[in-house]
């Protein structure tokens, strides 16, 4: 192999690291995009910050493979597979047990302490998860909109360990938008969403 095509393997290589993203929860009303205005909008005197966020694993479109018999052949065909986009996102608690009324707050957004249910549109909420190179720069973003909050892991407190206090979230997403920004390609000015995929129970499920 020539050296010309040993120097540009190595230019062209680079790796994405797991740390280089940031994760924001948007508290608007989903379906009117009015902002709740309370303690855990998305600003800058929210209390849950980027720091708190230790990791976030979330899913790609799942599928399934479906046989159709054809005579003597078998012809296959991928098909959904999958209710909705599972996030889990591990946040670690402050001294400020910020991450603790995080989760509350999550829980009134859903149910009042009547017992009575709050719409769909106050119930839901919008994540944005951030990726970026050695930079600094934004190169995607992935916007899961519609989530429910379904649970949070149980705090263990203890004296047997100095380790700190971490909880994992998981939420339901009705649907993931992939947004990347190309201003070398969109020289057209198309806009920057490269992928989109909705589904789930829908926007009134």
């Amino acid at each position: 192999m020539s050296e010309f095509f040993i120097e540009r393997f190595y230019n062209n290589q680079s790796v994405q690291r797991s740390y280089h993203f940031t994760v924001d929860f948007d508290m608007v009303e989903v379906f009117t995009g009015n902002s709740t205005l309370d303690k855990f909008n998305n600003d800058s005197t929210s209390p849950i910050k980027h720091h708190h966020v230790k990791n976030i694993i979330f899913p790609y479109t799942i599928f399934k493979k479906e046989v159709q018999p054809m005579g003597i052949f078998n012809k296959q065909f991928a098909v959904l597979d999958d209710n909705g986009y599972e996030l889990k996102i591990e946040l670690q608690e402050d001294a400020q047990t910020n991450v603790a009324q995080f989760i509350l707050y999550l829980q009134k957004r859903i149910m009042n302490s009547d017992g009575t249910y709050n719409p769909i549109n106050k119930s839901k909420i919008n994540i944005n998860v951030s990726m970026y190179n050695y930079n600094g720069e934004e190169v995607a973003r992935y916007k899961f909109n519609h989530c429910m909050f379904m649970n949070a892991t149980e705090p263990n407190y203890t004296y047997d360990t100095s380790t700190a206090i971490s909880q994992v979230l998981t939420f339901s997403a009705e649907e993931m938008i992939i947004a990347k920004e190309s201003p070398t390609i969109n020289i057209d000015g198309a806009p920057n969403f490269t992928t989109q995929r909705g589904r789930g129970g829908g926007r009134n499920g």
